[in-house]
């Protein structure tokens, strides 16, 4: 889906260049496909699905639930303002949500699923 923002495709590829700088390659290896479920703000490791970020920001050993407003301030920093529509449009525009009026997350899920095999 395009919008003038991008297709999804394109939009995941700039959140999967974040997340390179971020947290390096090695952040895909993190990411259980199975459980990758974009339109899913949280995450408890072994008990559900959850985003990408919401994956990355959580920790296996101690079973700390993850969440998508913790991944947003760990990618953006000081300059995420969570709840706000400008983090919801950079969100959406790197690929980690979709804007207001989209409804495909299969979509979404899909091209994110890629972007994860290419880095593995």
């Amino acid at each position: 889906m395009t919008n003038g923002k991008g297709t999804f495709r394109e939009r995941a590829a700039r959140g999967a260049a974040l997340l390179d700088k971020r947290f390096g390659r090695g952040w895909a290896r993190r990411v259980k496909l199975r459980q990758l479920d974009m339109a899913a703000g949280s995450y408890q490791p072994g008990a559900g699905c959850g985003c990408i970020l919401a994956q990355l920001n959580s920790v296996e050993v101690d079973g700390r639930h993850g969440s998508y407003s913790r991944g947003i301030e760990m990618v953006f920093g000081d300059e995420a303002f969570i709840g706000s529509a400008e983090t919801h449009n950079r969100s959406s525009h790197n690929g980690f949500n979709l804007y207001g009026a989209e409804s495909d997350w299969d979509a979404l899920d899909a091209v994110w699923r890629d972007e994860v095999r290419s880095r593995r």
